[in-house]
Parts: C-alpha cells; sequence; structure tokens
C-alpha cells in the first residue's frame, strides 16, 4: 500500500512538472510573438461595428458607406449602398 502511494505522489509530482513546464514554454512564446509583428496595439485602430451584420472589424480595414462603417463583406457593402440609393 505504500509503495502504491508512493508512485502515485511521484507521478502527480512528474505531471505538475511538465505542466508548470510547458505554461512557462507558451507564455515565453506568446511574449515573442506579440513583441514581433504583432498588430495589437499597433495600426490597427479602434474597433467599429458593421452596420450590415453586427461583425467588429478594426478600423483601418472597414469599408466606409453612406450608412456607416461595413466589414467589407459583398452583402454588407450592398445593403449600405441601397440604402443612399
Amino acid at each position: 500500500m505504500g509503495r502504491i502511494i508512493f508512485w502515485l505522489v511521484i507521478a502527480f509530482g512528474a505531471l505538475l512538472a511538465l505542466r508548470l513546464v510547458n505554461t512557462a514554454k507558451a507564455r515565453s512564446r506568446n511574449g515573442a510573438a506579440t513583441g514581433a509583428g504583432s498588430r495589437r496595439g499597433g495600426g490597427g485602430g479602434a474597433m467599429v461595428r458593421c452596420v450590415g451584420c453586427g461583425v467588429f472589424v478594426p478600423g483601418a480595414d472597414a469599408v466606409a458607406t453612406p450608412r456607416g462603417p461595413t466589414c467589407g463583406d459583398a452583402r454588407c457593402l450592398r445593403l449600405g449602398r441601397s440604402d443612399a440609393a
């Protein structure tokens, strides 16, 4: 009985160590990706809501229509232009 408990403690300890190592690697990977070339904090600007479908898109990628900003989808562009005519 003592051996079983000992090996269970060893197994849980090894799993805990692996999890800690993996989370540390993931954090360092995400930190490197965010610092090098990510759009976050960059030139994307504020998020705006598409008037046609309600999807949020970066303000720099939004297409201006008379009705308001759209996501650029053909359906949304058609809706934005049809109200102006």
